[in-house]
């Protein structure tokens, strides 16, 4: 496929994502929100109480409350953060080094506005303490993830036991991510086809990009793929290259 049909297909991909990333944000925000609103109306009723003097107790009730204020708006900075990184396009963010587990965690965070995989899916995260950092631009490695994320909670949909497995760690001189469920399985002669653009073992309409889309983002970081699959049991590992110097 040419580059340019390439590259108008992952803007394309990405800005459907942005309805779907918006929708988990507000959810996570509602939570802090709704926690302001109820300090703060503590506060006031506190603060109202007409000729009473805040006595020691009253004193220790509302640092006990702007304590949890300020403990909200640290969390809604976050999400704040999370918006810019996660919105900004290859063109607009900086190459850095990042941390594959925050990565992680952030995605499936933002993943939690679907009920489905909030209420239905076991989560088992596996996550490497002090993981080395590698250099890659935030947005491109959220969008990937994102990808393989959807692919696997897709597959436990009709699933018995619906689990997902995210681990991380070392393999020789790479840091690998990997993300398995427990779906039906893919057919050995179909795996080979799974970055093939519009290929897709779905059976409902799906536009099989996926995968071929992840593939191509995660070039320029020279990351490689592994697929495992058997009834019952898909695994899809990425594995990134990094620098010593990028270790924690």
């Amino acid at each position: 496929m040419k580059d340019k049909l390439i590259q108008e297909l992952i803007r394309q991909h990405y800005m459907s994502g942005i309805g779907r990333l918006m929708k988990g944000v507000a959810h996570n925000m509602n939570g802090p929100l709704q926690v302001l609103s109820i300090q703060v109306e503590l506060l006031k009723k506190i603060m109202a109480e007409e000729g009473k003097i805040l006595i020691e107790n009253k004193q220790e009730i509302c640092a006990k409350k702007i304590g949890q204020l300020e403990e909200e708006l640290e969390r809604l900075h976050s999400m704040t953060d999370f918006i810019v990184n996660r919105c900004s396009t290859s063109e607009e963010s900086n190459t850095s080094m990042v941390d594959l587990n925050e990565v992680i965690k952030d995605e499936v965070s933002l993943l939690h506005a679907d009920l489905f995989f909030k209420h239905k899916v076991k989560k088992t995260l596996k996550l490497k303490e002090s993981l080395p950092l590698i250099s890659a631009r935030y947005p491109d490695l959220s969008q990937a993830l994102n990808h393989i994320l959807q692919n696997a909670i897709e597959a436990v949909v009709d699933a018995e036991e619906r689990e997902i497995i995210v681990e991380t760690g070392l393999n020789g001189g790479n840091v690998f991510i990997s993300v398995q469920d427990t779906g039906c399985g893919i057919p050995p002669s179909a795996q080979k086809k799974l970055f093939t653009p519009f290929y897709t073992t779905k059976s409902h309409p799906h536009p099989g990009l996926g995968l071929f889309l992840t593939k191509k983002i995660l070039e320029p970081l020279r990351a490689k793929f592994k697929v495992e699959s058997e009834p019952g049991m898909t695994r899809v590992a990425v594995f990134f290259p990094y620098k010593k110097e990028g270790k924690r």
